[in-house]
């Protein structure tokens, strides 16, 4: 069951690579709260959550803001999904 929990606990928080705007590419991590409902990326020096309740309708928020904006979800020529200028790459589930 330890096992289980490892590995369970990995898949929640990823290494990927994240870009704000046209700056460059750097580490940052993508925390998933429920998949394709509820997560975070987190930047050097910046985090922003997202939330998405089904309706197609993903919504952004800075990190701690508690002002939600909704965001339009679009795959960059590199294959990254961005938000609204906030693009990240790398292996994560989608739903």
């Amino acid at each position: 069951m330890l096992l289980l929990s490892v590995a369970l606990a990995d898949q929640q928080r990823l290494q990927l690579r994240c870009r704000s705007g046209q700056g460059p590419w750097q580490a940052c991590v993508m925390r998933i709260e429920a998949v394709g409902e509820r997560w975070s990326l987190e930047l050097p020096d910046d985090s922003f959550d997202f939330r998405h309740d089904g309706s197609g309708i993903v919504e952004m928020s800075r990190a701690g803001a508690g002002q939600w904006s909704p965001v339009t979800s679009q795959w960059s020529p590199e294959r990254a999904l961005c938000w609204d200028g906030l693009c990240a790459l790398g292996q994560f589930p989608l739903d």
